[in-house]
């Protein structure tokens, strides 16, 4: 028989049972939830590495096609061949193979906020395969793109510094404008452009009484122009005072993309330099002027001059005569067109240098005399041609102005590439080489170096008899009798030019400068980028083609001080200036040979593969 003592017992321990088991299942709930956090916690890491490596391959597309741009083929034909890059990034690994790609031809490019919208370039198409990897995850990614290479001829103007478009009588900038810095452009006159205009830092503006700065409203368009309220004072165009956008954009843009050559992270000018054997990276040798001689011409297209070269029939010299821009004596080598032409020589890219030098024979003070080369005998050319130097460069009359037959819609393609250029008329005299060196005439004292406002200063008119018997002369009496005579001819100039100028002093070019602080370092820009010395009042020279200037000019001897002012020195009278966009150099056809081009990548597809 059971008594009443025991049911307490009974619940005491099923009281302890229940204790037991609920601690039982609390553990294992907070064994479970311990492990649930694991679980989340480690989803976490593995989320955040898998973006890590999709980062990495994402990168590896963008490396692989910097690769692409700059080791692009050359401008007509060629293609990119196959690659592959492996890069470290931190703990983190990526890599990208590139398929080949075969050039396709021209095609017109569009990237509507670009300042190569609307342009022409070679189509290379491109396929990407890249992977990432962080820790044990793993990114795949495989991207289409279209490579282009750009002629750097499509524009009108094109600039790498600042960019002074400030005449003084009307002026209509034809084709697309372009810099790589800031623009500064003068409404004296009139001053029009056709556009796009884009510039990479500020777009300045001012005018004197009466002047207008006028901007087409769309590009090839005469109607609905645009003209912004100015004064006097350096004035930045601001997104209130820029020409109202049509489709979305403006023709006149600042603050756009810099476009730059392909060329391996060196300066433009290097482009114009010897070439070197062992250092030149394989980007510049594509666009480097003495490799494409290299490359693509014979020998004999090729003068350097080092004190013994014998040259070809169609380069005689060395001549002199005295520059009174530059205040020195230079010492010149002709190339001879017409000479070339009759002679057997084939070539299509001419590479020129004199790599010695020359003090003057005039003492106190003793300067270096400019080496320089000149093209003689051009108006008619015997094929599309390319004539480089990195030395300055005259042009003696007429350039690939006309055919054989006289027709003057006829002309070849044409690119002259320099470190400085001058136009001289078909009278220009030089002087005798050997009076030169013994030192018996002096700049003070010849007919070319008086100053302008002398007037006993002479364009020659007379025959080379005469000018011979009249220098004689001049040097025997070391004055000058005859009083100055205007230019005989107009002289026409069809080309593409890629070449330096003497930039304006930065303190000129500060917004908020008024129209005389300006004035007084002003170097001439744009429009003066192609030299004069000599009395052009009452003739036109026509400049039709596309003008680039990428550097400034740097040989030594010129006067490239910041603080010596050039312009307005009176070494000149200047003609009518007629520059104008040749509107052939839109079809890619028509590019001179070894054209320099830009390059652009369009990412046309993505897929991620897992």
């Amino acid at each position: 028989m059971r008594t009443g003592i025991d049911r307490p017992s009974r619940k005491r321990g099923m009281a302890m049972m229940l204790v037991i088991i609920m601690s039982v299942v609390i553990l294992a709930m907070g064994l479970a939830m311990i492990g649930l956090s694991g679980d989340v916690l480690g989803a976490a890491v593995d989320t955040k590495t898998k973006i890590r490596a999709r980062y990495a391959a994402e990168s590896a597309i963008s490396v692989a096609i910097a690769d692409a741009v700059y080791q692009a083929g050359e401008i007509f034909g060629g293609g990119v061949s196959s690659s592959s890059r492996d890069v470290s990034l931190g703990g983190d690994k990526r890599e990208a193979d590139i398929s080949s790609g075969n050039n396709l031809g021209q095609e017109v490019i569009l990237q509507k906020r670009s300042p190569m919208n609307n342009l022409r370039g070679n189509k290379i198409p491109l396929k990407i395969e890249a992977t990432g990897r962080a820790g044990s995850a793993k990114s795949r990614i495989s991207a289409s793109v279209a490579l282009y290479q750009v002629p750097i001829y499509q524009f009108g103007v094109f600039y790498e510094g600042p960019l002074e478009i400030t005449p003084g009588p009307d002026m209509f900038v034809m084709g697309r404008v372009h810099t790589n810095s800031s623009a500064y452009f003068r409404g004296a006159a009139t001053l029009s452009f056709q556009g796009p205009v884009t510039v990479v830092g500020d777009i300045v503006q001012w005018k004197r009484s009466g002047g207008r700065i006028l901007y087409q409203r769309k590009a090839d368009s005469t109607i609905n122009l645009y003209e912004p309220g100015l004064n006097g004072i350096l004035t930045a165009m601001t997104a209130a005072t820029q020409p109202p956008p049509i489709g979305g954009v403006s023709n006149a843009r600042f603050a756009e993309t810099k476009l730059v050559l392909p060329i391996g992270g060196g300066v433009p000018r290097s482009i114009l330099g010897p070439r070197d054997e062992a250092n030149d990276p394989s980007a510049l040798k594509r666009q480097k002027f003495d490799w494409l001689v290299k490359n693509r011409s014979s020998a004999d297209a090729r003068f350097v001059f080092t004190g013994s070269e014998t040259p070809p029939s169609w380069i005689t010299g060395p001549k002199v005569f005295y520059d009174r821009r530059e205040l020195r004596w230079v010492r010149f080598w002709d190339f001879d067109v017409a000479a070339l032409a009759a002679s057997a020589n084939q070539d299509s890219i001419f590479y020129l240098d004199d790599l010695t030098s020359e003090m003057e024979r005039i003492p106190t003070p003793v300067k270096k005399v400019l080496n320089a080369f000149r093209i003689v005998n051009a108006s008619v050319l015997p094929r599309n041609m390319t004539i480089a130097t990195g030395k300055p460069v005259y042009i003696l009359g007429k350039f690939n102005s006309q055919d054989a037959s006289g027709d003057t819609t006829k002309y070849k393609n044409a690119q002259i590439a320099s470190d400085a250029v001058t136009v001289l008329s078909s009278q220009w005299m030089d002087w005798d080489l050997e009076h030169f060196k013994a030192g018996s005439v002096t700049a003070a004292r010849s007919s070319m170096e008086q100053p302008f406002s002398n007037t006993s200063w002479i364009s020659w008119t007379t025959s080379p008899a005469s000018t011979t018997t009249q220098r004689n002369a001049l040097i025997a009496a070391q004055s000058v009798s005859t009083t100055g005579n205007g230019m005989a001819a107009d002289v026409r100039i069809n080309a593409a030019m890629i070449t330096g100028n003497k930039p304006s002093r930065a303190s000129c070019l500060t917004i908020g400068n008024t129209e005389s602080q300006y004035e007084s370092c002003y170097e001439g820009g744009w429009h003066n980028t192609l030299r004069f010395l000599e009395n052009w009042s009452g003739r036109t020279v026509t400049f039709k083609g596309s003008f680039v200037c990428m550097w400034a000019a740097q040989t030594p001897g010129l006067r490239v001080d910041p603080a010596d002012k050039v312009i307005g020195g009176g070494h000149y009278s200047p003609p009518n200036r007629v520059w104008g966009y040749d509107t052939r150099f839109n079809d890619l056809n028509n590019m001179p040979p070894g054209s320099p081009f830009l390059a652009t990548a369009i990412l046309t597809n993505w897929l991620e593969k897992n």
